[in-house]
């Protein structure tokens, strides 16, 4: 069977090239969200997938892959960022027929699986990069998502990020996940909060990713955009 190219590495290092390749995409979906869903000091976010708000001054893009083993979107919204400090939030929607794809394929039962599968592609993709990254994971558990529980881990990557400089910097990331039953079969959300620690653990991102997580529904959910 075909292999979707694009998610055949960790999502981490895919946003890096989704935001080289996609940055003039993203700025017209930006400036979409501008005209229709402004609010107060937020744009609201409606997307075949996810709604969610996020600060006016970031930026947001999807993207979509295909082929006959299903579909995979992509959603990254981040703020201005330098050479040497970012911070970014990426969701990874894969449809009922990738989900069972990618489960059999990994031989993964469920998300907590599926996230220590990617937390260990994560890491074995960065010490390609840097052989003397290592990982640690600090927090693992759960949390409520739009009515669903899903599986999250904290996982430190020190050394994990070099910047234009050369400056080693840790990197920290978040992953989240969990499923949705639908009449075709079950849908998997990943969701993947990372940056550089010192940009990552400032109390006005963590702000912004909670309320993110406070406005985030799945399409279809409810009536009309809010």
């Amino acid at each position: 069977m075909k292999r979707l190219e694009p998610v055949k590495r960790l999502p981490v290092l895919v946003f890096l090239t989704l935001v080289i390749s996609l940055g003039i995409a993203g700025y017209a979906l930006f400036q979409f969200a501008i005209v229709k869903h402004s609010r107060g000091e937020y744009f609201y976010l409606v997307t075949r997938e996810l709604e969610f708000e996020f600060p006016k001054n970031w930026s947001v893009f999807t993207q979509e892959f295909s082929n006959e083993s299903g579909e995979v979107y992509y959603i990254a919204v981040y703020p201005p960022a330098t050479h040497k400090r970012w911070v970014s939030i990426l969701f990874v929607v894969y449809d009922e027929r990738f989900t069972e794809f990618y489960m059999e394929r990994h031989g993964l039962a469920n998300t907590s699986q599926a996230l220590l599968f990617e937390a260990e592609r994560t890491y074995n993709d960065i010490k390609r990069r840097n052989e003397h990254v290592t990982m640690n994971l600090t927090e693992r558990g759960t949390l409520n998502i739009s009515g669903v529980e899903a599986t999250y881990l904290l996982i430190t990557f020190r050394d994990g990020y070099v910047d234009n400089d050369g400056d080693l910097h840790n990197l920290t990331v978040m992953f989240l996940s969990w499923t949705q039953g639908t009449s075709q079969g079950e849908k998997t959300y990943y969701l993947i909060f990372y940056g550089v620690e010192e940009e990552w653990s400032q109390l006005h991102i963590q702000r912004i990713f909670e309320h993110l997580l406070n406005t985030l529904k799945m399409s279809g959910s409810k009536d009309g955009d809010g």
